[in-house]
């Protein structure tokens, strides 16, 4: 086929043995038949480029890469036309390093447009094999390779690795993921933010010394107990105040990383419940308050019932004595019209 490059060009040269030309014959097809499997089986296409003739051949696999059968794949001005727009500078720019001799090959990747105009991503490699003898580059090879799954995968991990940027950037809780010695390997902006740290000083465990004695003294403690797997996870709430800031109350939670491709063995996390934790002293307070009004209102409620009860009472002994000073009392100047009276005077 006139456009089929024989992308076993330098294997099938004659190299005469002493066989003679047939035997050299029979071991070069050999050699040209099973790199021919082997370049179709890894799914690799080959090119050569006639620099001096301007002629551009190519195997079979390459055209079929992009949908064509043989002699349909385009050349020259076609095919630069079927390189992506926004790939096409790159592209250019590093035939011309090459051709220049400022680079050893062509190495790029792009995206082709297929015969049903899709897009698909190639990784081309070049190497100009021969030049005149005043430099000029006469003859390009080189091989065609479709990456379109791999740019897939990178595409899919770099959307990955953003959103879960997104997520550490933006949480309002601190992180920091640290190594087996427990050193700082990364901490998020809330880290820093909630600390007072500068991104120097989120790497190092300098803002310890921000934290109570007795705060600090506990942390040391329970970090040593992680580092020597006494423990898998750890929780402490400390004081921290940084020179020119106000006091802060810090919830502060580390645990060990159980996966074993991770380049971090500890991550923590800390939360600053300064507010939170006034609002819960403030809310004891008023709890309290109100248990003191419950109380006080349920002895208003208990006296105010005994003093009904009372009066109940008394009404009935006013009623009576009443009654007995005037159907029983004869002498209203004796001892027991005396009691009566005073008893009717008391109610």
């Amino acid at each position: 086929m006139s456009r089929d490059a024989d992308p076993t060009r330098s294997a099938t040269e004659a190299r005469p043995g002493p066989g003679g030309d047939t035997a050299a014959s029979a071991l070069t097809t050999l050699d040209a038949q099973g790199l021919r499997r082997v370049l179709e089986a890894n799914q690799i296409g080959v090119w050569h480029w006639d620099l001096a003739r301007d002629t551009f051949e190519h195997s079979s696999h390459m055209a079929r890469m992009l949908g064509y059968a043989d002699g349909e794949l385009p050349t020259g001005d076609a095919w630069v036309a079927l390189v992506h727009a926004d790939d096409r500078p790159r592209s250019t720019h590093a035939l011309r390093e090459h051709l220049a001799g400022r680079q050893p090959d062509v190495e790029v990747e792009m995206r082709l447009r297929t015969k049903d105009h899709a897009w698909r991503w190639m990784y081309l490699h070049g190497q100009i094999t021969s030049r005149g003898a005043d430099g000029r580059a006469l003859c390009m090879e080189g091989v065609l390779l479709d990456v379109s799954a791999r740019k897939l995968t990178e595409t899919a991990l770099a959307a990955s690795e953003a959103r879960l940027r997104a997520v550490v950037d933006n949480v309002p809780v601190g992180i920091i993921l640290a190594d087996a010695r427990g050193a700082p390997l990364f901490t998020n902006d809330a880290f820093r933010r909630i600390l007072h740290l500068d991104d120097t000083e989120g790497r190092s465990l300098d803002w310890m010394a921000a934290m109570a004695p007795a705060d600090r003294e506990e942390l040391q403690r329970l970090q040593g107990a992680l580092v020597t797997a006494e423990t898998d996870a750890i929780r402490l709430e400390f004081d921290y105040q940084r020179p020119g800031h106000p006091a802060q109350r810090v919830d502060a939670r580390i645990a060990r990383v159980h996966a074993p491709q991770a380049d971090f063995t500890f991550i923590g996390v800390g939360e600053d419940v300064t507010q939170a934790r006034a609002q819960a002293l403030e809310h004891e307070r008023l709890l309290r308050h109100l248990q003191q009004a419950q109380k006080m209102e349920a002895i208003g409620q208990l006296t105010g019932g005994i003093a009904h009860d009372f009066n109940n009472l008394l009404t009935a002994v006013v009623g009576f004595s009443q009654l007995a000073m005037n159907l029983r009392v004869q002498d209203s100047t004796g001892k027991l019209a005396e009691y009566l009276r005073t008893v009717i005077a008391a109610g």
